[in-house]
């Protein structure tokens, strides 16, 4: 336990003198608290290069402190690119698999590698609340075998056009167009749409949770559904669903992806559900799904484009208060 111990703070330290080592492992994303990662960012950016004393009379110990500096640095850059996780950085049995295989202390210098990892590291730490629905969707290992594959090659097809060198942006947009061209092959051949599993970092616990975002929409929307989507959206309707329900699924197919992407205003009420507000649809006692609340009144149940018209009042001239 006390090797255990002192190796976790090893790697702390390690971690601390990183950024004057190298660049590519700046301060912010190390998993401490707020108070001790200031300390140590304060202190790893005050180091004259990579002396630790800064006392010029004192050769021999800041020499020695040097090498201890980049030693720890690259040990610690070694823990954090072969590691799935900040908390796996940290324990014994990173370094232990580092000492069976000393090639893995070369990882750090592969800047694609560590551009890589910082970014998924970033992601790890930013809350759902500050995450698109859009960007979630990258949030999956099939993204990351995506994007694996695209490196292989360096360029992603988007629309008719191959792009070389894509940002993330593009890798975005052209894993969209994946996702519903996967989708679109399971339903030609009668199978059921898929919901989507990410990880995802809760703001109530603080930990990466397991999520699920609902089935991708495959029906274009039509001129009629455009235009319903635009008044339910102007008079402020609202869907309650969840991820697993075949008939929320069935109501946005009714609507188009087109509407689903733009004007739905859609609540997810299950608690597995990615950006669910659980405890709204319980306050609003939501009794099933879908359900659309309209002008303040439930209506249980998919609807038609149709029936939605009528209840939403599509078409009709808007009600004027009466003045006294």
């Amino acid at each position: 336990a006390m090797v255990a111990t002192a190796a976790k703070v090893a790697l702390v330290m390690a971690a601390a003198a990183i950024p004057t080592a190298h660049a590519f492992l700046p301060c912010s994303p190390m998993p401490l608290s707020a108070a001790a990662r200031h300390g140590q960012c304060a202190r790893a950016t005050a180091l004259p290069g990579l002396r630790m004393d800064g006392n010029d009379g004192k050769e021999a110990k800041g020499a020695g402190v040097q090498r201890r500096a980049i030693l720890g640095g690259v040990l610690g850059a070694a823990a954090w690119t072969i590691s799935g996780s900040p908390a796996e950085a940290l324990k014994f049995e990173t370094l232990q698999k580092i000492a069976a295989d000393p090639s893995l202390l070369a990882i750090p210098f592969d800047q694609a590698k560590t551009k890589s990892i910082m970014a998924k590291y970033k992601r790890m730490g930013t809350p759902v609340s500050q995450i698109s629905v859009a960007e979630a969707a990258t949030y999956t290992e099939e993204y990351d075998k995506f994007v694996e594959a695209v490196k292989k090659v360096n360029k992603v097809k988007i629309g008719d056009a191959i792009v070389d060198n894509p940002t993330d942006a593009q890798l975005l947009q052209a894993w969209k167009s994946e996702e519903l061209r996967r989708a679109l092959e399971r339903e030609t051949k009668g199978q059921e749409p898929l919901t989507r599993p990410v990880k995802l970092l809760s703001e109530k616990t603080k930990k990466i949770e397991d999520y699920f975002l609902p089935p991708v929409v495959t029906k274009e929307s039509s001129s009629e559904a455009e235009e319903l989507g635009k008044h339910l959206q102007a008079i402020g309707a609202t869907m309650y669903g969840a991820y697993w329900c075949s008939h929320c699924y069935g109501q946005k197919q009714a609507l188009g992806k087109e509407v689903t992407e733009k004007y739905l205003k859609y609540v997810e009420c299950d608690k597995k559900g990615a950006y669910n507000e659980r405890d709204f649809c319980k306050e609003h006692k939501v009794p099933g799904f879908p359900t659309w609340e309209i002008n303040g009144e439930l209506f249980p149940g998919e609807k038609g484009l149709p029936e939605l018209k009528a209840i939403s009042g599509f078409g009709k001239p808007p009600k004027v208060a009466k003045t006294p």
